[in-house]
C-alpha cells in the first residue's frame, strides 16, 4: 500500500491497467515508474506463471539495473494463477536514468520466447541473411552453464565469431568491455580447446595480465570452444580499446596460428597503437643490430621504445 503514494497518479494508472489487460492473456510485460523524489525507480514486470525461473529473475533485474545505471535493492513475487508479477526497486541516484520502456520490453520478450529463437533474433540485428542458418547450425550447441549466465545478444556475436572458422588451425579473437567496463577477450577454435600454455603466453607477450579463465565447449560435431579470459593491460583498459580492436584481434590470432611472431615487441602494437607491420620491421631492425653486435636483450630494447612513443614513431 505504501507504494500507492510512491510515485504519481498517472504512473500508478498505467500499473494498474497493465496488471489488468494481462488477467486475460498472460505474456510478458513491463512498466516503470520513476518515485516521486525521483531516487528510485519502481520496475513492474509481469511474466506467465509457468516460465517464471530464479535465474530469468535475476536476469531481468541485471537487465534493468544495467539499463538504468542503478543497482537492484530489493525485489518481490506476487503469483497468482496464471501470471507471476515481479517488481523491483532500483537505486537512481547519482547517474541512474530513465530507460527507454519500449527497447526493455522487447529485450523482455526477446527473454522469454526461448534460447534458439531469441539467439536468431540477435542474429537477425546483424546478419539478417544468415540469421537463421547460423541459428540452426550453433544456438543449441551452447550447454545450459553458458545459457545461464549469458545473454542470447551474447551468443549471436559469439557465432558469428565462430563462423568465420573453416578449420582446426585457425583462431577467431574478440576483444570487448563487459557490464563493469573490464575487458575480456575470447579465443575461438573448432577441434576442441585451446592448451593455456599455448596462449596465455602469447597475451602476455602483448601486454596483457591473465586475471582468469573461463571454458566453453560446444556439444555439436565441430567441437567448437570458447576461452574466454579476464584481462589487465600495463596502460588500463582505456589503452586496450584507444585504436581499432580488428587491428589486434587480427595480431592475436595471427600469433596463435603461427603466422607471426610471439616475442615482447608485439606489446607495441598495445601500448603504442603499432600496426603489426611496423613492429615486424622493428623486430627485423633489433636482430640486424644483434648480428652487428649490439649488446641489449630484447626486453630491453622494447621497454625503452615503449617508455619513448614520440622517437618510436619518429623511427
Amino acid at each position: 500500500h505504501d507504494l500507492l503514494i510512491a510515485f504519481t497518479p498517472e504512473a500508478l494508472e498505467e500499473v494498474a491497467l497493465t496488471a489488468m489487460s494481462l488477467a486475460d492473456r498472460p505474456r510478458p510485460k513491463l512498466v516503470l515508474a520513476r518515485s516521486i523524489l525521483g531516487r528510485h525507480l519502481f520496475c513492474f514486470v509481469w511474466l506467465p506463471r509457468d516460465e517464471f525461473t530464479t535465474a530469468r529473475r535475476i536476469a531481468i533485474g541485471d537487465m534493468l539495473a544495467e539499463a538504468a545505471g542503478g543497482a537492484v535493492l530489493n525485489w518481490a513475487i506476487a503469483m497468482d494463477d496464471l501470471v507471476a508479477s515481479i517488481r523491483y526497486t532500483i537505486d537512481v541516484r547519482g547517474e541512474g536514468r530513465m530507460p527507454d520502456v519500449a527497447a526493455l520490453d522487447t529485450r523482455l520478450a526477446r527473454m522469454m520466447r526461448g534460447w534458439a529463437p531469441a539467439v536468431e533474433a540477435a542474429l537477425a540485428e546483424t546478419d539478417v541473411a544468415r540469421s537463421t542458418r547460423l541459428a540452426l547450425r550453433w544456438a543449441n550447441c551452447f550447454p545450459q552453464g553458458y545459457r545461464t549466465v549469458n545473454s542470447a545478444d551474447e551468443a549471436a556475436r559469439d557465432i558469428l565469431s565462430l563462423s568465420t572458422l573453416d578449420t582446426p588451425d585457425q583462431r577467431a579473437v574478440r576483444l570487448y568491455r563487459d557490464t563493469r567496463g573490464e575487458a575480456r577477450l575470447k579465443l575461438y577454435r573448432l577441434g576442441g580447446s585451446i592448451a593455456l600454455s599455448d596462449a596465455v603466453p602469447v597475451l602476455e607477450n602483448f601486454g596483457f595480465r591473465v586475471i582468469e579463465e573461463v571454458p566453453t565447449a560446444l556439444t555439436d560435431e565441430s567441437q567448437g570452444f570458447i576461452h574466454e579470459f579476464l584481462i589487465e593491460a600495463a596502460g588500463g583498459v582505456g589503452a586496450v580499446f584507444d585504436g581499432n580492436t580488428s587491428v589486434l584481434e587480427n595480431a592475436v590470432a595471427a600469433v596463435l596460428e603461427g603466422n607471426a611472431e610471439n616475442d615482447a615487441f608485439n606489446r607495441l602494437i598495445v601500448d603504442l597503437n603499432m600496426a603489426p607491420s611496423s613492429a615486424v620491421l622493428f623486430r627485423a631492425w633489433f636482430r640486424y643490430l644483434r648480428q652487428g653486435g649490439l649488446t641489449y636483450g630484447l626486453t630491453t630494447v622494447v621497454d625503452a621504445l615503449r617508455r619513448a612513443p614520440a622517437v618510436t614513431a619518429a623511427l
